[in-house]
């Protein structure tokens, strides 16, 4: 039944998320550009192009805050940006009065300045803010699909008409250097590349040298390109691993800066150098945002809204419509200044063309032919909002199947006594499954769990007259939750942890992750374990200070192992979590780590209090319980994808995407591995029907409200994440299930 409620998710994902074949073949010059236009269209307006993407390039990191104000896009929450401050980074940003974010000064003073050289935009990318759709929707102009999420982290080539694809018909010579991405989508398009892996996030500085190096010869001795990308990095990974607010920001947007001037110099100030005597062109941009807990992925002001800069001589003559745009409206823009025709597929709108003008009207007529329209270039705009509400393909066949099967395996492990003996636990599962009929109770998740979570421990002890241990377990519960905040409506207020990651407090921070790792030692007095903590302080201090250390992490990696292996052959299931919570310990945040303790000591609280039928029901709350007071939300921006570099040297995919589920559910591997630790068997029949409930009627929801505003930003990630959380229990369970069966028969 674990692996049946599996396969019914994947049987609905593979209906709900279809990947979608974008429509095949190429624009022409000749048939798909209007016999009327053809001269104006095809003639090169530049010269040289510089595609400058600085990888979750926030607009704060670029434009003047009278810019920011007047989008009217971030007045408040998650996003916002500051107006005297910036505190922790989060919400309105001015209590503190701590300094302004760092800007890309050159390209901050010239906008401010109102430079005749500069047009800069805020445009608006659509979700999900990863790097691979957000490069494919930069070259085609389409919307790429949710699965591309999925897709990220093994991109091949992209098959749809593109401005890569147009560029090579019109024998123009490409080169890139930067995130292998573009050379995976784009094979053998390129005269010159050097592709850099985007996955080794702890690497903030080699990832942009390898890409800077080439410019002097690119700029000083290279005459034979025509259009040049150069995706940038090191920003996206500081995010990543210490968010916007971290120390190393400022100096790597300074770095960032004196790339642009060095090409704004040796290119456009240089008229000599000037490719068939065209001006040339340099556009910075950033593929996605960068939300305040420094990941991507989601939908809040400070991932989508990104800048775009477009720098070129006073020659070019660029006149810009209007501060906001849409990303893809990149698409159409650079084909015209290039001579190009648009990309089929492309749905983005003309940025410096005026109404009337044919040009523009040939953009139309290709957005009104892209959506299906009758070739009216009448409301387009509301063409193309329809468009991108309806233009997922649903296989309601695969999607019906998945809730079938769902219902199916519930109803296997029905049995009558359950409704007979239906404990408080059992009531409070069916709350919570009912609360995720509402995407409010969806993003705030948490609130239900750590509602469901303490009421329990509170009624389960009070009822055997254990007050001192209901408030202890109370206490606790409540302790683990100030560390982080998560959710969406209260995301953008500052945390305990925030306070732990500044760098003034980084003695705080040492001082918790020490008191951890001696509370540890003491719950578990090993020679063993105290050599794995040991390490794992180690490490810690050299995460803590910025030092680039493999050896302690790797090293209890490998003592894990073992110590999980031996305990497997000799079906020794107690001692199972103790080989275990090194791992989770040291793939843990610092400013996290308090929380694994926390818990131990409540598990114990309730231990011999919670009914062997309600076990597993009763430790999943606990499970989400510790996934939320991590930090983790229902969200892909909350991700932490640092953790899974810890002891990593080179990326290896199946090694870091094995410590990001790890360090993501880290609760629910815990509380599965205590649940098991009993020395009774746990019943199996309650966990499996509500678990089979939930995913049944949750997937009854996606489907009914799958063309709700919210199905991409809400209902998705949360399916992905059941998905997930899915996969790493079945698999725990596959471990336990016939070790506890060897060990109760021995």
């Amino acid at each position: 039944m674990l692996w049946m409620q599996w396969f019914a998710l994947v049987v609905f994902l593979g209906g709900f998320l279809p990947i979608k074949e974008p429509v095949k073949g190429t624009a022409s010059p000749n048939t798909d550009v209007p016999l009327d236009v053809q001269s104006e269209w095809l003639e090169r307006k530049v010269g040289q192009v510089v595609l400058v993407v600085i990888d979750a390039l926030r607009a704060d990191f670029v434009l003047p805050e009278n810019l920011l104000k007047q989008s009217g896009q971030f007045s408040r929450g998650e996003g916002a940006w500051p107006t005297v401050g910036h505190g922790t980074g989060n919400g309105d940003g001015g209590a503190t009065g701590s300094p302004r974010r760092p800007k890309i000064r050159s390209l901050h003073d010239l906008i401010e300045d109102e430079s005749e050289l500069v047009n800069a935009f805020l445009a608006r990318a659509n979700t999900p803010t990863v790097t691979l759709p957000r490069i494919k929707a930069l070259m085609s102009g389409t919307i790429p699909g949710f699965i591309d999420v999925v897709l990220n982290f093994g991109s091949s080539k992209f098959e749809g008409d593109n401005l890569i694809e147009q560029w090579k018909m019109a024998n123009r010579n490409l080169t890139m250097f930067g995130d292998d991405t573009w050379l995976k989508l784009f094979p053998d398009h390129f005269l010159r590349s050097d592709g850099t892996n985007s996955f080794f996030v702890s690497d903030f500085t080699e990832v942009d040298l390898n890409v800077t190096r080439h410019l002097n010869q690119e700029l000083r001795s290279n005459f034979d390109w025509d259009v040049s990308v150069l995706h940038y990095l090191g920003l996206d990974h500081i995010g990543h691993m210490i968010g916007p607010d971290g120390s190393a920001v400022g100096p790597k947007l300074v770095e960032m800066d004196q790339v642009i001037q060095f090409i704004k110099r040796e290119l456009l100030e240089t008229k000599e150098r000037w490719k068939n005597n065209l001006p040339p062109l340099m556009i910075v941009l950033g593929d996605h945002g960068m939300a305040d807990a420094g990941g991507h992925g989601g939908s809040s002001p400070a991932e989508v809204m990104t800048p775009m800069i477009f720098i070129s001589p006073k020659e070019l003559k660029l006149t810009s419509k209007s501060l906001m745009i849409k990303q893809y409206d990149l698409v159409p823009t650079l084909a015209w200044l290039t001579g190009v025709p648009i990309p089929k597929n492309s749905l983005g709108s003309l940025i410096f063309k005026e109404p009337g003008d044919i040009s523009e009207n040939y953009n139309k007529l290709q957005i009104s032919k892209c959506v299906g329209g009758s070739g009216k270039i009448e409301d387009i705009e509301i063409m193309v909002e329809k468009f991108e509400e309806n233009q997922t393909e649903y296989s309601l066949p695969m999607m019906f199947s998945g809730i079938f099967i769902a219902l199916v395996s519930s109803w296997i492990v029905f049995d009558h006594d359950l409704i007979k003996n239906f404990t408080i636990i059992d009531w409070f599962r069916i709350v919570h499954i009912l609360s995720l009929f509402s995407t409010s109770f969806i993003e705030e998740e948490h609130q239900t769990i750590y509602f469901i979570a303490t009421t329990f421990v509170a009624t389960l002890l009070v009822k055997k007259d254990q007050f001192k241990s209901a408030l202890l377990g109370m206490f606790l519960l409540r302790i683990a939750r100030i560390f982080n905040q998560t959710g969406d409506k209260w995301r953008h207020l500052a945390g305990f942890n925030d306070l732990l990651k500044q760098e003034e407090n980084f003695h705080w921070l040492v001082l918790s992750f020490t008191i951890t790792l001696i509370g540890l030692m003491i719950l578990h007095r090993e020679k063993l374990s105290l050599l794995c903590y040991s390490l794992v302080f180690i490490q810690k201090l050299a995460d803590v200070f910025a030092e680039r250390r493999v050896w302690p992490a790797q090293v209890v990696y490998a003592i894990s192992i073992l110590s999980f292996s031996k305990a497997l052959v000799k079906g020794d299931i107690s001692n199972f979590y103790k080989a275990v919570l090194p791992i989770l310990a040291v793939i843990t945040p610092a400013h996290n780590m308090i929380i694994l303790p926390i818990h131990i000591i409540l598990e114990r609280i309730i231990r011999d209090s919670v009914e062997s039928k309600s076990v597993l029901t009763a430790y999943y709350f606990f499970g989400w319980a510790i996934f939320f007071q991590m930090g983790n939300s229902n969200g892909l921006a909350s991700i932490d994808v640092g953790a899974a570099y810890v002891g990593i040297s080179s990326f290896n995919p199946l090694i870091v995407g094995s410590l990001l589920a790890i360090n993501t559910f880290s609760g629910p591997i815990l509380w599965t591995i205590l649940a098991f630790a009993n020395e009774e068997k746990p019943s199996y029949s309650p966990f499996l029907f509500f678990r089979g409930l939930e995913i049944a009627l949750y997937l009854v929801v996606v489907t009914s409200l799958r063309h709700h505003l919210f199905v991409w930003t809400v209902f998705s990630p949360k399916l992905l994440y059941l998905g997930m959380a899915v996969t790493v229990v079945n698999i725990l369970h596959t471990i336990l299930i016939p070790t506890k069966c060897a060990k109760e028969k021995n």
